[in-house]
């Protein structure tokens, strides 16, 4: 709970600014007159400067005579001006005193709120992770499912062609890919926790991967051959021929 003392001792703090910050006519005129002289000066002091060449003792002893004479203005700037700096400083440590009133309290309250937000927001997106996983793992048994029917259908046809296409219809049935969408608080545009994107296949043209698979041999390592499933089809059919693959009898 804010005190009331610091209530009141911040309004006093913006009355003590107003009051420092105020320049007196009598201040005011003694500013203008000690540095409207040195204003007109500055030209001359620059293009000299600039211009004056020092090559004997002569122009050294020119040079260090103005020199002393831009020093006492330097001087005549650095006390003239150091009550006025001085209170402007004040006042910004004043002023930052006014502000950590405020601040101190409402940053922490709102990174408090902040990260039980984001302790939500993951504990939801780990629920999500997880559901994902199951429901995807159903999908995936699904399709091995439908990928095993249809072989079996295979393997009980006699023409080679009809095996070949029932086997291809296989190889397409791909499980479907889900997705769930963590609850992300809604007062913040895209929640508090940090967003994460990750790729997923959404469909697969079988005929133009397989395609692409025959000209580039990096496509081909995503091609599992399932040799187990090639060795009981051509158990079943001994006729069985398939283009690129070389079957052999052994004993066991």
């Amino acid at each position: 709970m804010i005190e009331k003392k610091d209530a009141e001792r911040w309004l006093d703090t913006i009355d003590g600014i107003n009051q420092a910050v105020q320049i007196r006519d009598e201040e005011k005129a003694t500013i203008l007159a000690d540095l409207t002289p040195v204003y007109g000066r500055l030209d001359e002091f620059k293009a000299t400067a600039n211009s004056m060449r020092v090559t004997n003792y002569t122009d050294a002893n020119r040079a260090t005579l103005l020199i002393k004479s831009i020093k006492a203005d330097v001087e005549i700037i650095e006390h003239t001006l150091a009550g006025p700096i001085d209170r402007l400083f004040s006042m910004h440590r004043a002023w930052t005193k006014v502000r950590a009133i405020f601040l101190d309290v409402l940053n922490p309250a709102a990174k408090t709120l902040q990260n039980k937000v984001i302790e939500w927001e993951e504990t939801e997106l780990r629920k999500a992770n997880a559901e994902r996983a199951r429901l995807q793992a159903i999908e995936d048994e699904r399709a091995r499912k439908g990928q095993a029917r249809l072989a079996a259908e295979a393997a009980k046809l006699k023409s080679p062609e009809k095996k070949a296409e029932r086997l291809e219809q296989a190889a397409a049935v791909q499980p479907v890919v889900v997705q769930i969408e963590a609850p992300r608080a809604t007062g913040i545009k895209g929640g508090l926790r940090a967003a994460s994107k990750v790729w997923v296949v959404d469909k697969i043209d079988m005929g133009q991967f397989l395609a692409a698979a025959i000209m580039d041999e990096n496509i081909q390592g995503f091609i599992t051959i399932e040799q187990g499933k090639l060795q009981r089809a051509k158990a079943v059919n001994k006729m069985l021929t398939i283009p690129g693959v070389t079957f052999k009898e052994i004993t066991r």
